[in-house]
């Protein structure tokens, strides 16, 4: 596993005559995995493989007795993942993005390491320290924050790079992305 997994499993439905994986099946409602998962209680962020990369896809709620479960909506490979380090960034996507209403890479997502469940939260701000807005849940609201580019009161931001802080419990991050209009 690499990339910050920490738990992998491929979900295939077998022909019971064949044994022959069936293809991709769309479970409804989502079928349940448990799979063994040693650490510390709270949530990890589940990842599906599209064919051309992974994405986020849920989370995981792991227990203190070291499993993991999760819902999964259809065959494929999943993935748990979680820092590997002390980090609380897992991935900053895309960092340089262009918010412009076309629908490619109009947020930056910035995908967090919390597996205590802890609130996430954190702000923008320009070069000068000003603040510009606060970010808000993402696709795994408690795992992933977003900025669309605006400040809080709505109007666009200027190109250009801004600091974001993100803060899980006691647990600080800073970096930055770029605004490009």
């Amino acid at each position: 596993m690499t990339d910050g997994a920490v738990a992998a499993v491929d979900l295939a439905v077998l022909d019971s005559s064949s044994s022959l994986s069936a293809g991709d099946v769309v479970f409804s409602p989502a079928a349940e995995v448990r799979l063994p998962l040693a650490g510390a209680a709270g949530e990890r962020p589940v990842e599906f493989f599209n064919g051309t990369g992974w994405f986020l896809a849920g989370t995981a709620q792991v227990d203190g007795a070291g499993a993991a479960r999760f819902n999964a909506g259809r065959t494929g490979s999943y993935r748990l993942t979680g820092a590997t380090s002390d980090s609380l960034i897992q991935s900053v996507a895309p960092r340089v993005f262009s918010p412009n209403g076309d629908g490619r890479n109009d947020v930056t997502v910035i995908r967090v390491d919390n597996p205590t469940g802890l609130p996430a939260g954190g702000s923008v701000y320009d070069v000068d320290g000003a603040r510009v807005a606060d970010l808000t849940p993402g696709p795994a609201p408690g795992l992933s924050l977003l900025w669309d580019g605006r400040h809080d009161a709505g109007q666009p931001a200027a190109s250009g790079v801004y600091l974001y802080q993100v803060t899980v419990g006691d647990r600080r991050a800073t970096g930055t992305v770029v605004v490009v209009r």
